[in-house]
């Protein structure tokens, strides 16, 4: 009795964790669809999150034994699915990115007060450098920043997508590997939280003790 409710709690756990594994597989599609599928329809990478969150979460609701797991993955996998999303978005200008040097012509720097949610000001400072650039054919015209990337009559290394489907950066700031590190740890986060869908799945059996006054042969 005691080991079928065992396996049967392991299949409830291999299932929902099935179900997440599909879903972070969607949130990756979604990527591949965003920008590096030429022609695709903005809107087709959005459907597939959607999906793909609709199967995890689903999944976690159709084997735990308590509320607790779905609810946390309604909330887990759409933020796990936006950093894999970012993820890909970084990854465009390393991979297929042309960095070339372009002269500064101009540079202007805006402010503006962002609501932050903060209880006491509710409001940061957020700053825009906005370069005019001079860039090689095919190389943009402006380019944003959070701060000034050179004076105007400098020169700047400038990465930029040739498909346009990703803003171009400063060469320096074009991320080789770090931008995998979040979304790596929200998709162990989301396998473990997965994994409590059913916590009988990893307790250990008591050994039974013999009876006491139970003679021996």
């Amino acid at each position: 009795m005691v080991l079928g409710v065992r396996v049967e709690s392991i299949v409830r756990v291999g299932a929902g964790l099935t179900a997440v594994l599909i879903a972070v597989g969607g949130y990756a599609m979604q990527g591949r669809l965003d920008f590096y599928r030429p022609g695709t329809p903005s809107w087709t990478g959005l459907v597939v999150a959607l999906v793909a969150t609709a199967v995890g979460v689903g999944g976690a609701l159709a084997v735990a034994r308590h509320l607790a797991t779905p609810v946390l993955l309604l909330v887990a996998l759409p933020i796990c699915g936006l950093l894999i999303h970012n993820a890909a978005e970084s990854r465009v200008l390393a991979i297929r990115g042309v960095t070339a040097d372009c002269r500064i012509a101009d540079v202007r720097s805006t402010s503006r007060n962002v609501a932050n949610g903060a209880p006491e000001n509710g409001s940061s400072k957020v700053t825009t450098s906005t370069h005019r650039l001079t860039c090689p054919p095919g190389g943009p015209s402006v380019l944003k920043t959070k701060k000034a990337a050179g004076r105007a009559g400098s020169s700047v290394a400038v990465s930029w997508d040739p498909r346009g489907r990703v803003d171009p950066r400063p060469a320096a700031d074009v991320p080789h590997g770090s931008e995998l590190i979040l979304p790596s740890l929200a998709v162990l986060a989301v396998l473990l939280l997965a994994a409590t869908a059913d916590p009988a799945a990893f307790r250990r059996d008591r050994p039974t003790s013999p009876e006491r006054g139970a003679r021996c042969p």
